[in-house]
Order: C-alpha cells, then sequence, then structure tokens
C-alpha cells in the first residue's frame, strides 16, 4: 500500500484459486525462436463526458450506480449535499467499462518446429485519466472505499453485495467460493486517506512483453512524475481471462467518497480476431457436391441424346423401307415458286 497526497494507490488481484497456465519459452540454445508478431494499437480519447453524447453510450457501458453527470463519469453515487449521504451514497457500487472486449493474450507457436509448448503473448497499454477522490469528512473521519481501473472477466454489472470493501468487483460469497468467470481480473484501487479535494492524474502503464506494470500519479494538470508510485511484476495471462473488458469500479460503504472519472485515453495494442473458416468449409464441401452434381446431370443428358440418336435414325430406316413396297405412295420433293399479280 501507497500513501502519498492524500491518495494512495494499491494493486488488487483477483483470489481465483484456478489460474491459467503460464507456458514457458524455450531455454536459449534450445533453437532460435521467430520474433513475435507485431500488433496495431487503437487508442480511444474522451476529453470529457456528456449526458447524451451518442459516441460514449455507443462505446462504454454503465452499469448499477454509474453515469455522466457535469462533464464527468460518476462511477459511485456523487453527492456534496448534507443530509443526503444515506439516501444516496450508502452501500453502493457501479461500474463503467468499454464495450468491447480485448483479446489479452493469446498462444503463439514458438516456430521452432519443435514439440515444446508455444509462447504466450500479452498485449501492452497504457491509460491515463483524471479522477476526483474526493473524501467526504462529514460522513466519517474514515477514509472512504475506492475507485478502480479494472481488467475485468465480463461486462456484467457488479454482483450484489459488492459495496462497501469489494471495490465493485466481488462479493464476500465469491470471494470464498471463487469461480472462473467472475473472479477473474486485475484491478489498480484508488483510495483517500484525507479530505484534500485535489484532482489528480494517473498513468497505468502496462509492458506485455515484460510482464510489468508501472502506475504513476500526480495533481492533475501537472507533468508525469518520474519515478512511479507502483511497479511490480504483472503477467495478466495468469489473473485474466484470454478475452476481457478494460474500465473503471467504484464502491461507497458506511464511508464513502466522491469517485469520478474526468478524462480518459487508453492506448492498447489489438490482437486481429481469428478469421472464420466458414468460406473454406463451404468451397470444400460445395465445390465437389456441385461437380459431382454436374457429371451426373451431363451423363442423363448424354445418354438421353444417344437415345434420341438412335430412335431417328430408327425411324428414317423404317420410312425408307416403307416407301419401297409396292403401292405405296411416293414422295416428291418441291420448291414452292412465288407469284404476283
Amino acid at each position: 500500500m501507497w500513501r502519498r497526497q492524500s491518495a494512495r494507490c494499491l494493486l488488487v488481484f483477483s483470489l481465483l484459486c484456478l489460474r491459467a497456465v503460464v507456458f514457458r519459452t524455450q531455454e536459449p540454445g534450445h533453437g532460435q525462436l521467430q520474433p513475435l508478431p507485431a500488433l496495431e494499437v487503437e487508442t480511444y480519447n474522451y476529453t470529457s463526458f456528456q449526458e447524451g453524447n451518442s459516441r460514449e453510450q455507443k462505446e462504454l457501458a454503465f452499469s448499477r450506480e454509474a453515469r455522466t453527470y457535469q462533464g464527468a463519469i460518476q462511477v459511485s453515487p456523487d453527492t456534496g449535499n448534507v443530509g443526503s449521504y444515506q439516501d444516496i451514497m450508502v452501500n453502493k457500487s457501479g461500474s463503467v467499462l468499454l464495450q468491447r472486449r480485448f483479446t489479452m493474450w493469446r498462444r503463439v507457436d514458438n516456430g521452432s518446429g519443435s514439440a515444446t509448448a508455444p509462447r504466450v503473448q500479452v498485449v501492452s497499454f497504457n491509460s491515463t485519466f483524471s479522477i476526483n477522490v474526493f473524501h467526504l469528512l462529514d460522513s466519517s473521519l474514515r477514509p472512504g472505499e475506492g475507485l478502480t481501473f479494472v481488467v475485468a472477466p465480463s461486462r456484467d454489472e457488479p454482483p450484489p453485495g459488492s459495496y462497501g470493501g469489494y471495490l465493485g468487483l466481488t462479493n464476500a460469497t465469491l470471494e470464498a467460493n471463487p469461480t472462473p468467470t467472475r473472479n477473474r481480473f486485475v484491478a489498480v484501487e484508488f483510495d483517500t486517506t484525507n479530505s484534500n479535494p485535489t484532482n489528480y492524474t494517473a498513468w497505468v502503464e502496462y509492458d506485455g512483453a515484460a510482464r510489468h506494470v508501472s502506475v504513476y500519479m500526480g495533481v492533475q494538470g501537472e507533468a508525469k512524475p518520474a519515478s512511479p508510485v507502483l511497479d511490480s511484476p504483472l503477467d495478466l495471462s495468469e489473473h485474466v481471462p484470454e478475452k476481457a473488458y478494460i474500465g473503471f469500479t467504484a464502491s461507497t460503504g458506511t464511508d464513502f467518497e466522491l469517485n469520478c472519472i474526468l478524462d480518459w485515453t487508453l492506448s492498447i495494442e489489438v490482437i486481429p480476431e481469428k478469421k472464420s473458416t466458414t468460406w473454406v468449409v463451404i468451397v470444400v464441401v460445395v465445390v465437389p457436391v456441385t461437380v459431382v452434381a454436374v457429371g451426373v446431370a451431363a451423363f442423363f443428358l448424354a445418354r438421353k441424346l444417344r437415345a434420341r440418336r438412335s430412335m431417328e435414325r430408327r425411324q428414317e430406316r423404317l420410312e425408307q423401307q416403307l416407301s419401297n413396297l409396292p403401292g405405296m405412295p411416293r414422295g416428291f420433293a418441291y420448291d414452292r415458286v412465288g407469284y404476283s399479280c
């Protein structure tokens, strides 16, 4: 845990007991590995958050108490009105996630032709956002609950009972009996220690190749600090599913703080989706069937034509034979000659 400038940043790992297998690469000297494929980078940039903005409604998924208000995302209910705390802010949780599901890691063939297990390629990303995590002293002298930047396994709304210290991520039941579908997440928590209402900017930088996360934090408007407040090894492939969502969660308890996102930029490497092989199956199946059908049709058509020609020849021979019999009328060829009056 780190405390500084009225805020603390804490890396929260899921309590999942069944974790993903980490595949090791070949040791040096056991064959030359091919370099991992380069990935394109996509960027999402929100300078503010406005109610009714069509782009934000299309790209962001809001759950539970989260909403946009006065140019910011209130991830949990937000009010400074004395007397409203018990009705509005106690024991709440919310989340806002990008609608898009990202491939966070994938297994890649080692390229050496050996029987060793494939390598795991993990994406890198940088997330920069400004926050207001102002603790309301009127609610309690103790610090309020927190706000998280999260890589989550699903876009489901926070589970029941996810208020208080569960940060809109989990609850007592899930922590006692972790499941692969709900408790596989990684979150960076931002919390308060006093009532200083200063806005802050956070930089969460994840290096997928190095399996390392760094978090920087400073007063909004100031330059990025030279030293991180959190610097830790982290292999996302061990803690989150292959495909996951990125965004924020927050909660309040009987003690609470304002949990607002003021702006947000996310740049992330994108692993392309696997191309569908349906057309290959169609070609493989339909083409042979078509060839067989055409061949069968051609066989019967040729057989029919041969039968017709044979019948015509028999008919011609019969007519010739009949015309040579005594007393049979003879046929004469003639040309019709036109005339005019």
